[in-house]
């Protein structure tokens, strides 16, 4: 585990502002305390009603990695790693998912995992882990299969959420423990919020090393990694559109000018600031 559930301080956000036109819940649900140091929380995305266009879905770069599974078959389990800029994906009519959402690092810790094989892409779990997909499967058919003995019973998250509980739980006693190396370099790029200048974290490594470190755990470079930071906390700001112009937060968190931080931003929001905070 890299940190105590009370000391984690990463929040990766994903901005339901981009959305809300659409007539879809999007909600997030903690886990157990004793799982914050891996599981940033578990999720549900599901329409209200049927929708008379297919959704354009936006999730921002959040440096997180998610397994998410598709509630109208459930044997469709998906993995996500992550990604530097955003993804957009194109959801039906009529859809219900539901996902967990492993902060960065606890994928690798909980599953022995090189995070840079999943690093933008997003594939069948069945292809990366073939026993954790065979055993959420079962998890999830035996709560399925209770929900629909009872009349006008829906299944949704919360009915799965002590069960995952349980689950990763077991699975977190075995977890390894994270190079010190890169625990270091994590907390200073998380501390300064992605500010720091790579060549200043002073860990006792080579750059080179470091670098190797960090594609393993989380799947991309320091820099790399530190820019989605910064992104992440200036999504935390919660800006408008008019604190942008008079506050310039883009300045404070180290973008070089509105261009600069504009051209960042839309890469990893598939927004403009302007758009996305209108």
């Amino acid at each position: 585990m890299l940190q105590g559930p009370k000391t984690y301080c990463f929040k990766p956000i994903q901005p339901s502002s981009l959305h809300e036109w659409a007539d879809i819940s999007y909600k997030e649900y903690m886990p157990a305390p004793s799982l914050r140091g891996y599981i940033y929380c578990y999720w549900e995305l599901k329409s209200l009603e049927r929708l008379s266009t297919p959704l354009p879905y936006y999730v921002v770069s959040d440096g997180c990695i998610d397994i998410f599974i598709d509630v109208h078959t459930l044997s469709d389990i998906d993995i996500m790693g992550l990604s530097n800029k955003y993804h957009a994906f194109s959801l039906s009519h009529d859809f219900h998912y539901i996902g967990i959402r492993f902060l960065p690092a606890a994928f690798s810790s909980l599953f022995k995992f090189n995070a840079s094989e999943l690093t933008d892409y997003c594939e069948p779990l069945n292809f990366v882990n073939r026993e954790l997909h065979k055993r959420l499967n079962n998890l999830i058919a035996r709560h399925w299969e209770a929900a629909y003995r009872q009349p006008d019973m829906v299944f949704n998250l919360h009915q799965l959420i002590e069960p995952f509980n349980a689950f990763f739980n077991q699975i977190a006693r075995q977890a390894t423990e994270v190079d010190f190396r890169f625990k270091l370099a994590f907390d200073k790029i998380v501390n300064t919020r992605g500010i720091i200048d790579i060549e200043h974290l002073n860990v006792p490594v080579s750059s080179r090393h470091l670098r190797r470190l960090f594609k393993f755990y989380v799947g991309e470079s320091p820099k790399a990694f530190s820019k989605i930071v910064r992104f992440q906390s200036l999504l935390s700001l919660n800006p408008t559109v008019e604190t942008l112009k008079t506050e310039k937060f883009f300045y404070e968190l180290g973008y070089y000018d509105q261009a600069h931080f504009i051209k960042e931003f839309k890469r990893m929001c598939g927004f403009t600031p302007a758009k996305a905070f209108k």
